[in-house]
C-alpha cells in the first residue's frame, strides 16, 4: 500500500453576476491518500480502505494537472490484517518520488 501526498492544479470559475477579479485563477490543490491506480493519464487516490474490500472518497487527478507527488513513508513496519488492509502510522514525506518540470 502506497500512501502519497499530491500537489495538482484544478481549473476554476463562477457564473452568474460576480466582480470582475473572481474565478480568473487556477486552484493549487493539495490531496493526501492510498494509491488505488496510476496509468499514463490519471493517479487514483483514495481515503479509506476496508478490510472487506469497499473503500470511500475516491479522487481522480488527470496527470497533466500534477506538478508534484511524494511518497509518504510509515513509521516502523505496517500492520497488515488477515483480509491484507494495512494499518500504518504517517511520518515526515520522503523525497519527492516524480516531479513534473514547468
Amino acid at each position: 500500500m502506497r500512501i502519497v501526498l499530491i500537489e495538482w492544479v484544478d481549473s476554476s470559475g463562477c457564473s452568474g453576476w460576480h466582480h470582475f477579479d473572481e474565478g480568473d485563477r487556477i486552484s493549487r490543490c493539495v490531496s493526501v491518500g492510498i494509491l488505488k491506480y496510476e496509468d499514463d493519464e490519471q493517479i487514483i487516490l483514495i481515503s479509506s480502505r476496508s478490510d472487506y474490500g469497499n473503500v470511500a472518497d475516491s479522487i481522480a487527478i488527470p496527470k497533466v494537472s500534477i506538478k508534484r507527488i511524494r511518497r509518504l513513508r510509515t513509521e516502523g513496519k505496517c500492520v497488515n490484517t488477515k483480509f491484507g488492509n494495512a494499518t500504518c502510522v504517517i511520518r515526515k514525506h520522503k523525497r519527492a518520488v516524480s516531479q513534473k518540470s514547468g
